[in-house]
């Protein structure tokens, strides 16, 4: 009764690490979001604007620029996920935060959405 105890705890035990690794196999990478891409979207009071986003890999971070007519406007900071692009844009006094979602055709289509002026926070991790 014991072997067979320790038998069936093993292949289950198996299991569940073969299945670990096989989910972590299939997980898709991240998308690597460094390029140009032409943008086209409304302000924030409704007036078409358009330009390019410029990302680039800098000191193992994505940050770039959206160069309109009107000038530039720095990108903090870009993250992806095997679908989705978010960047994280400085407005000077506020930041706007841009989330997109990669569409069949390859394009990406999304929201952005202007922050009021930040509050200062601390993060402390506990654990």
């Amino acid at each position: 009764m014991r072997r067979s105890v320790l038998t069936l705890t093993a292949v289950v035990l198996a299991g569940v690490v073969a299945g670990r690794f096989t989910a972590d196999a299939q997980t898709p990478a991240p998308l690597n979001p460094v390029g140009s891409y032409g943008v086209s979207t409304l302000t924030d009071v409704g007036v078409p604007i358009s330009g390019t986003l410029n990302v680039r890999a800098d000191s193992g971070n994505y940050t770039g620029e959206f160069v309109t007519d009107a000038g530039k406007i720095p990108v903090r900071q870009v993250a992806t996920s095997a679908t989705h692009v978010m960047a994280v844009l400085d407005l000077g006094e506020s930041l706007a935060f841009a989330w997109t979602e990669r569409q069949p055709d390859g394009t990406f289509t999304g929201t952005w959405h202007a922050l009021m002026p930040g509050v200062n926070v601390k993060l402390t991790k506990n654990r």
